[in-house]
């Protein structure tokens, strides 16, 4: 609940946010080996997304924050 309130995600959220984020960095690189790295972890990192809510992996950063933010404040409360 504390975390909650100082505006905090808790690790788990945090690291899985990050992943995503780290993710849709890899989609878009210029070398051709990290991108077919990015399809490889395609599957995974989706079925991270979809525990927050993201259901496409095209949505904007701040729109992943968001999603990850709303599961943990429903959590929570």
């Amino acid at each position: 609940m504390l975390l909650f309130y100082c505006c905090v995600l808790p690790i788990v959220h945090n690291v899985d946010e990050h992943r995503i984020l780290f993710y849709k960095k890899l989609k878009c690189h210029s070398s051709a080996l990290l991108r077919v790295l990015a399809k490889i972890c395609y599957p995974e990192i989706l079925s991270i997304a979809n525990k927050y809510n993201v259901h496409c992996l095209d949505v904007s950063v701040g729109q992943v924050r968001r999603c990850v933010w709303q599961v943990f404040a429903d959590s929570v409360m």
